[in-house]
């Protein structure tokens, strides 16, 4: 097996296990506040992200990689104001929404949503890097909202509760991508000076700070009022170390031996098998109409990736790729 088909099996295997984050969070949700949940997953990870730093310096010093440093300092006060805007749109605003929005949704909706990630960047990128924003991205993102509403179950004739509230948390997970989606610009601008893994530190250290700092103030996490049990814990290892850290960087190591159209296409992997996840684990079923909603979104993706092969378009091209490489770090 050539180099490059094995590496592609191992990023097989990081959606796969992304995808079952939305249905292990549900684990959390069910008697954690949102905005613990995310404390306790991206915490987890920070605090495996130097673990895991710090034993790759000891074992091998002499390595060029162990020997960068594991978080960006600014060197000036832009960039110090481009590290804060990372972590709190990208590592607090982003997962504090992502939660809350699950918390009132399904995981299987999570999981067909968080598809739309690649065309929110395209427009980020369309927006705040100086490219034109084709007909092509616009009807695809058009297709894609309307995908969203028939998931949601939308209707202007009147919603009882129970689907109201799915519908909030459908578009809470929504405005959630919009968050993730800024990484790309904020990072892109750092990464001119610095490594991507010292600039994910740093936001993450940041948007860690601003979540513990949420939930001191609004929880019982910091008052002794959280007992976790062994399902806890066993979720939390899936969704911090395993589900974000190890993945991550397995993520960003390995990006540079796929091409990205081959790469875009295994980001299917998550919105098909997490929709399997809720559906097998969690008794959640679509509908007919929300199955519908659900194909319109991933064939809106699909017409989006399978254009970035296409030259003329570097800065949403490098935009992309980058938010391939970063966004792997939340969902």
């Amino acid at each position: 097996m050539t180099m490059r088909a094995r590496t592609l099996i191992g990023l097989i295997l990081c959606n796969l296990i992304w995808s079952a984050n939305p249905a292990v969070a549900k684990v959390l949700l069910a008697h954690l506040p949102p905005a613990e949940v995310a404390l306790f997953r991206h915490g987890s990870a920070l605090a495996a992200f130097i673990i895991g730093g710090a034993t790759l310096r000891a074992c091998f010093p002499t390595a060029s990689g162990a020997l960068r440093p594991l978080f960006a300092l600014p060197r000036t006060r832009v960039e110090a104001l481009y590290i804060f805007l990372l972590g709190l749109l990208t590592f607090f605003f982003s997962p504090f929404l992502q939660m809350t929005g699950l918390s009132a949704s399904r995981a299987t909706d999570n999981a067909l949503i968080i598809a739309m990630e690649p065309l929110i960047t395209v427009l980020f990128a369309g927006l705040f890097l100086g490219e034109r924003v084709t007909l092509r991205v616009g009807a695809a993102f058009l297709a894609a909202f309307a995908g969203f509403s028939l998931l949601s179950g939308l209707s202007f004739g009147g919603m009882d509760s129970f689907a109201l509230g799915r519908l909030r948390g459908n578009a809470t997970i929504l405005l959630a991508l919009f968050g993730e989606a800024a990484c790309s610009i904020f990072a892109l601008k750092l990464m001119r000076s610095h490594s991507p893994s010292a600039t994910m530190g740093s936001g993450l250290a940041v948007g860690v700070g601003l979540l513990a700092l949420l939930t001191a103030l609004t929880s019982k996490a910091f008052s002794g009022g959280v007992s976790l049990s062994g399902a806890d814990w066993a979720a939390l290892m899936w969704l911090g170390p395993l589900g974000t850290t190890v993945t991550y960087l397995y993520w960003m190591f390995a990006l540079a031996r796929v091409p990205l159209a081959t790469l875009a296409i295994t980001l299917f992997i998550q919105p098909l098998c997490g929709a399997l996840w809720g559906h097998l684990f969690l008794e959640e079923r679509l509908t007919g109409i929300q199955a519908l909603g659900g194909g319109l979104i991933l064939f809106s993706v699909v017409s989006i990736t399978q254009g970035i092969k296409l030259p003329g378009a570097p800065k949403v091209l490098m935009a992309i790729r980058l938010g391939l490489r970063i966004n792997r770090f939340k969902n």
